[in-house]
């Protein structure tokens, strides 16, 4: 267990204790974000006298009763195929329902039915972008690095499975984070008197980056003349001046297809409340109309959808929690655009370069989002 999660464990049982009679509530729209244990933690904070009476107060009981494990095919972080073995989804999911229900207070969407803005042609826009030159070396370079790591012919210290993923995913978002390091452990490794820096790494027209600035450009010029504004997640890659960087590249740009250097800004250079506050008040009055940020500093607590029109992902967050975060700011209450009337819906776009990375995340996320969706929203009566 992490010191955090013990810390709140021994607190729960504290207050239960002292106050037998009083209730502990627990206040998140997302109580299951990342895996299938969770749903088993939430009941150990707040059902632990029911676990016991079930018999399933331990993980491995839990499991056996109600998590299913299955063998299927699945894309690695190298773009090969392996079968892998693992908990997919759960079984005698009304049964699992009916208990966690006991003590949680679900209210979907369609439970809430909140006046919310749809989407436009009722479904999210997925952008298909072929692999480069650049990209289909590089992750033939990730290949042999992934067989050396399963082979164990590396010391993990100096390459392992995270460092991996970690470069696979620079990749697949501009070939231009390709960075040294790939190209020396390869197979064959390269000289380093002939290794190719990152500023040699051609711009290639058909990346995301210059996708997704042709596609915001366009939605800022069709909304210019009720002050659409646009937000841009991207996770793997902050504002930096001093070496390449995805938002820096495409802020320059944007700026270069005439938006205005005033309406373009980065969430990480907001740090305070009141820094934060401006900033929100001037994208939802339509001063500043393009906002670049990650997950983390643009998710959660970030209000800023009264003029917005779209929504851009660059990149995919590992949890399935995250993307509802990130597209909870423009699937939310309160925008005025589509209550005068002016827009009939709200876009959200994905960039996906294939044979990338970006397959394996994207698989990731629908299978997580698969078993949490059984518990969230599935029917304890079916």
């Amino acid at each position: 267990a992490s010191s955090r999660a013990l810390d709140l464990l021994q607190k729960v049982r504290y207050l239960r204790d002292q106050n037998p009679t009083h209730h502990l509530v627990f206040a998140t729209g997302t109580p299951i974000s990342n895996s299938m244990h969770e749903v088993w933690t939430m009941m150990r904070y707040l059902q632990p006298k029911r676990l016991a009476e079930l018999n399933i107060q331990y993980f491995d009981r839990f499991a056996l009763t109600f998590a299913e494990t299955k063998e299927s095919a699945e894309k690695t972080v190298a773009n090969d195929c392996q079968t892998r073995e693992r908990m997919s989804e759960f079984k005698n999911v009304p049964e699992l329902v009916r208990v966690f229900r006991e003590a949680a207070d679900i209210q979907s969407n369609d439970d809430l039915d909140l006046p919310v803005p749809p989407l436009l042609n009722d479904e999210i826009e997925i952008i298909p972008l072929p692999i480069s030159d650049w990209q289909t070396q590089g992750m033939q370079m990730i290949q042999q690095r992934a067989e050396a790591i399963r082979s164990r012919q590396v010391d993990p210290k100096e390459d392992n499975m995270l460092k991996l993923s970690g470069d696979a995913r620079a990749l697949s978002l501009d070939q231009r984070l390709w960075a040294t390091k790939d190209q020396s452990q390869a197979e064959d490794p390269i000289p380093e008197s002939e290794r190719i820096s990152v500023e040699d790494i051609p711009d290639d027209p058909n990346s995301k980056v210059n996708k997704a600035v042709g596609e915001i450009v366009s939605t800022w010029k069709n909304t210019e003349s009720f002050k659409g504004t646009q937000l841009v997640f991207i996770d793997f890659s902050s504002p930096h001046y001093d070496r390449f960087s995805v938002p820096v590249d495409m802020k320059e740009k944007l700026m270069l297809a005439g938006v205005p250097e005033s309406e373009i800004a980065f969430m990480q250079e907001h740090k305070d409340a009141d820094e934060k506050k401006d900033l929100f008040d001037r994208v939802n009055r339509g001063a500043v109309r393009i906002l670049l940020g990650s997950t983390e500093t643009m998710g959660a607590g970030v209000n800023v959808n009264q003029r917005l029109v779209r929504l851009h992902h660059m990149d995919a967050p590992w949890r399935p929690r995250d993307l509802q975060q990130r597209e909870g700011r423009i699937i939310r209450q309160g925008n005025v655009l589509y209550a005068e009337g002016l827009i009939e819906g709200v876009q959200i776009t994905y960039y996906v370069v294939e044979q990338t990375f970006d397959e394996f995340m994207f698989q990731t996320l629908k299978r997580k989002a698969a078993f949490i969706d059984q518990v969230m929203l599935g029917d304890p009566n079916v």
